[in-house]
């Protein structure tokens, strides 16, 4: 009993136990990353990590595309620790992904006017990827073309002259700038009989081609004619305009 009493008395005088560190010294070593979680390099778990690429613009080349067309991507990004940068193309018409070769350029031949084209790139440092997007693109009505080598004909009467439009337009034609007597008819067919009055001279005929969306292509064809001339030739090698 003695020995009882004399152990509660220790109890209730002993003093109370200093604070250890036990938990400052925990918080100071850093956590095991999580199964499944690649352990970091301790540059990043100290230092900031390694930073993003920017992309600063993404721009296309024409402005004013046609289906005729190649577009082309030009895409100014940076990385701040000056990684080596690779760039993927994702390519969309009318809000579509447009699966394929992921390059800077892009055919619109398939494509009709109207449809609009936008190209999303994705850059990546080797550790980071980021994504911008570009502004969307309407294809504009393309111009009619003259088919064949109007330029090489050797007389003018009864030559036809034939052009297409790549949208599918109908095609009409418009001339000036000929001899008095000279026609064009609605099938392209250029029509002169010349006369005897002929003053003869130099022209140059301008012959229009238009699809009635506002596209023209014009020809144009030197001719010079003798006095009294019957069969007007055309100067070989004169090259379309506009």
């Amino acid at each position: 009993m003695l020995y009882f009493s004399l152990w509660l008395g220790c109890a209730d005088e002993a003093p109370k136990p200093a604070p250890t560190t036990t938990r400052e010294h925990h918080a100071a070593v850093p956590a095991s990353p999580a199964e499944g979680e690649a352990e970091e390099d301790d540059d990043r778990n100290f230092g900031g990590g390694n930073r993003e690429p920017k992309v600063r613009a993404v721009r296309i080349q024409p402005a004013q595309p046609s289906r005729m067309d190649t577009m082309q991507v030009t895409v100014n990004a940076t990385d701040p620790e000056n990684d080596s940068l690779t760039i993927n193309y994702e390519w969309s018409v009318n809000g579509q992904r447009v699966y394929g070769p992921e390059l800077p350029t892009f055919e619109l031949k398939d494509y009709e006017r109207g449809d609009t084209v936008s190209v999303t790139v994705r850059v990546r440092d080797g550790v980071n990827e980021v994504q911008a997007t570009s502004d969307a693109y309407t294809l504009v009505n393309a111009d009619p073309r003259f088919e064949g080598k109007p330029t090489e004909m050797r007389t003018i009467d009864g030559t036809r002259l034939e052009a297409t439009d790549p949208d599918g337009d109908t095609v009409a034609f418009k001339m000036s700038g000929g001899p008095a007597g000279l026609t064009l008819d609605s099938r392209g067919v250029l029509h002169y009989a010349g006369s005897e009055t002929e003053p003869g001279g130099k022209y140059t005929l301008k012959i229009v081609a238009e699809d009635g969306k506002g596209g023209a292509t014009t020809l144009e064809l030197p001719l010079t004619l003798s006095p009294g001339s019957k069969a007007p030739a055309a100067a070989p090698g004169a090259p379309p305009a506009g």
